[in-house]
């Protein structure tokens, strides 16, 4: 369980640094680097659908 955390606090940082912060130092998380490529690829999937939903409803208005 402590590495399902762990992958999830690392996706919920990197998620919030594209979204809302901007470029900042992610937190000191203790993973795989396999698995923080794979958890990469499934945000940047992530992020272009928030980014591509965000221009559909400011286009929408």
């Amino acid at each position: 369980m402590h590495l399902t955390d762990a992958i999830c606090q690392y996706m919920t940082a990197r998620l919030h640094e594209e979204i809302v912060d901007g470029p900042c130092a992610l937190p000191a998380i203790s993973i795989p680097m396999q698995i923080a490529c794979e958890a990469d690829h499934i945000l940047a999937v992530i992020i272009q659908a928030y980014r591509e939903c965000s221009e559909y409803t400011r286009s929408a208005k």
